[in-house]
């Protein structure tokens, strides 16, 4: 609450969801220390697994560089290639792709669900029959949000989304 110089009263409430999302090692040494990255309107892709060259995801890094749009790309990890070319790009400001790796640990074992639930977006993953150089300039894949905020406790989300069924299924699933 801050107070102002309006007559009426004003409140204004944003929904943020957090995850506890890691930025690639590779990506984060060759940026250097950053406190924050902040991104409006950034399209959410995640991977099942990892991507294994550059070439499969080449059709995002040129819609990226075309349209300038920001890209959460999620998965797994990503090969020291991939890495180097999106952090170069980064510092040079033609590509705004931000790597994040998800993890083993009990925090993340529902991540790809509850990310999905949030951005209502789809997993890209083999288990669908999936090719990523196929699939991933699928808009029916990305999923959007209104703005990220990075920072080293992980990613948040700001979107303002009923995830209220997603929520009672996992409360379901855990009586069960």
């Amino acid at each position: 609450v801050k107070p102002s110089v309006e007559n009426d009263v004003v409140i204004k409430s944003r929904s943020s969801f957090c995850f506890p999302l890691k930025m690639d090692l590779q990506f984060q040494r060759m940026l250097g220390y950053v406190e924050i990255i902040e991104q409006s309107n950034p399209i959410i892709i995640m991977i099942e697994g990892a991507p294994e060259t550059i070439g499969e995801i080449n059709s995002l890094l040129e819609h990226n560089h075309e349209t300038e749009r920001p890209v959460i790309l999620i998965a797994r990890s990503f090969p020291e290639e991939i890495s180097a070319t999106l952090a170069t790009n980064w510092l040079k400001g033609s590509l705004s792709v931000l790597p994040l790796v998800y993890g083993d640990e009990l925090e993340t074992i529902n991540l790809a669900a509850d990310i999905c639930a949030v951005s209502k977006g789809e997993l890209i993953s083999a288990h669908f029959g999936d090719i990523i150089p196929a699939v991933i300039l699928s808009p029916a894949k990305w999923g959007t949000v209104d703005k990220i905020e990075w920072t080293s406790k992980g990613l948040s989300v700001y979107k303002d989304a009923d995830v209220n069924s997603h929520v009672n299924r996992l409360i379901n699933r855990i009586k069960e």
